[in-house]
């Protein structure tokens, strides 16, 4: 059956659980249990009687990467228990946003007597089920360790944001994160490392005490010209969560350019030389905020832009035009409201042939 979501949870959260006095395990595990006890010190609870400290090979890079860490007894899992309250004697899954403690707290770890039986840190000190377990582990003290630090930096690599929506748009983001390395350390030597902006995560990574990573992350729905938040963190076993944060900003959006542009083209001569219109072409302000706009270029005879109802020339003189068009210019710029529209039209106004070149640009608000 498919184990529900809610009983399982990332190693950060695990080490939560822990803190909280439980025990815990990942859910392929049917015969141990992990547990942090006195001093600080990570022991393994096996179900045959026994319990150590944790040897580097017994644990690796997958336990830091799992998802499927549990506080609960293996028939508790496979009994479907979800959380709201416990049933059939089973505790509730742990949650880091409203953690439980278990119903007694252990002051020793004690083994689980057989695979079916709860863990140490739901059922407390003592025998477990009835028996008397194996004895307790010493209580001794780790030596001091001056754990490294890290600070991290981030760039968006875009040079502007291009339009993917109105108000926001998708970031592309380059940064490194670097690990200190204090005198005499001699802890763990290798961190897995995670960075996060808002919903995008990148996992999977590592970095060593004086060392560096470099990571890039796409983030979706950047407010362009804005700053945006990012968190680095590292941990290892035994490790506290060694965190750096840094803000970045945003590129502004891009710029944006269309054309109108359209081959020579005639309708034949016409005696009364009225203007005739050849095609037109409609243009919408992208941006959720005025901008600005310019049109630039020339045309045969001429385009009008009916933002502002001036033409532009592309003849020798302005006695190529009808004399009702007004004055002719060959740039020019005007502010567009958000949600805006303009429309160029290209006219043939004396009946030989008509055709433009035109460049509309718009500037970021």
């Amino acid at each position: 059956m498919t184990t529900p979501a809610t009983q399982l949870f990332d190693w950060p959260t695990a080490k939560q659980a822990m803190a909280a006095g439980w025990s815990v395990r990942r859910v392929g595990w049917t015969t141990q249990w992990l547990y942090k006890w006195v001093g600080g010190l990570y022991w393994l609870i096996l179900n045959d009687g026994t319990s150590r400290v944790v040897q580097n090979t017994d644990f690796g890079a997958a336990e830091f990467l799992a998802q499927d860490w549990t506080n609960l007894p293996v028939s508790c899992v496979t009994a479907g228990t979800v959380g709201g309250t416990a049933t059939n004697g089973c505790p509730l899954p742990f949650s880091p946003t409203a953690p439980v403690p278990p119903p007694v707290s252990p002051t020793t770890p004690t083994p689980s007597p057989s695979p079916s039986a709860p863990p140490p840190g739901w059922i407390g000190g003592g025998g477990g089920y009835g028996g008397s377990g194996p004895s307790t582990p010493p209580a001794t003290d780790p030596p001091t360790i001056t754990w490294p630090t890290i600070s991290m930096t981030a760039t968006d690599s875009d040079s502007c944001s291009a339009i993917t929506g109105k108000v926001t748009a998708t970031g592309h983001f380059t940064g490194t994160v670097t690990m200190s390395n204090p005198s005499g350390y001699t802890g763990p030597s290798v961190f897995l490392l995670s960075v996060r902006c808002g919903t995008a995560v990148v996992g999977g990574m590592t970095i060593s005490p004086g060392g560096s990573t470099s990571f890039s992350l796409t983030v979706p729905n950047v407010v362009p010209g804005g700053t945006i938040p990012f968190q680095a963190r590292a941990w290892a076993l035994g490790s506290p969560d060694i965190v750096a944060n840094t803000t970045t900003s945003v590129a502004d959006w891009c710029a944006v350019d269309d054309s109108f542009n359209v081959a020579t083209a005639s309708s034949g001569p016409r005696r009364d030389y009225s203007p005739e219109v050849i095609t037109a072409k409609t243009f919408t302000n992208p941006y959720a905020a005025a901008c600005t706009v310019t049109v630039s270029g020339s045309a045969d005879d001429d385009v009008q832009i009916s933002a502002t109802g001036e033409y532009l020339l592309g003849g020798s003189s302005a006695s190529d035009n009808m004399s009702d068009h007004p004055v002719i210019r060959s740039s020019v710029s005007f502010t567009l409201a958000a949600g805006a529209s303009f429309t160029l039209t290209l006219y043939d106004t004396i009946g030989i042939n008509s055709g433009c070149a035109v460049s509309v640009h718009f500037a970021p608000p």
